[in-house]
């Protein structure tokens, strides 16, 4: 799903550095919100692969929320949320993102990572403020064109080689969800 069909206020622009100035990967602030550690550790590996180092994590959606609002928190410019977690889930966490009276952390593009397939979910998670939806298991490649989407541009080549994540990795982590 390219993530077109709902977007979220695209002109805006968002995050602790201006996407309009976000020209290297590795300024770009990330905060990946999924239950299990092993998938925050793939998509973590699979950040790295592009470059971007600064990746903070939340268990769920209502930790996620917690880091925003913390003021010594470094604010992301883009947020990686799974849709299914405990205690609150990424539809849950969209919602209440985008209706914060914390203003500065309404505007922060979102991209869902899910292996969800159902049109209806996916429509719901663009109503309720997703800038973007990526069917699990995501490519290195694919995830970084959606960052570069959302963001507002395009960030720039780094050296590194590309990790490549085994099926059976993905396969693993769905089985644990």
């Amino acid at each position: 799903m390219g993530g077109t069909k709902y977007p979220h206020d695209t002109n805006v622009l968002r995050g602790s550095a201006l996407s309009s100035h976000l020209s290297f990967a590795s300024q770009l602030q990330v905060l990946v919100i999924d239950d299990h550690a092993i998938m925050r550790k793939i998509i973590r590996r699979l950040l790295k692969d592009s470059g971007i180092e600064t990746v903070a994590e939340a268990e769920n959606g209502r930790k996620g929320l917690d880091y925003l609002l913390d003021p010594e928190c470094v604010e992301p410019d883009v947020i990686l949320c799974d849709l299914y977690m405990d205690e609150m889930s990424g539809t849950e966490f969209l919602h209440k993102l985008r209706r914060s009276k914390h203003t500065d952390i309404t505007k922060i593009p979102v991209i869902v990572l899910t292996g969800e397939k159902d049109e209806m979910v996916l429509d719901v998670a663009y109503q309720v403020g997703a800038d973007g939806i990526l069917h699990k298991p995501v490519t290195p490649q694919d995830l970084r064109k959606e960052i570069e989407r959302v963001v507002g541009c395009r960030l720039e080549a780094t050296s590194t080689t590309p990790t490549q994540v085994r099926e059976s990795e993905w396969i693993s982590s769905q089985r644990s969800a």
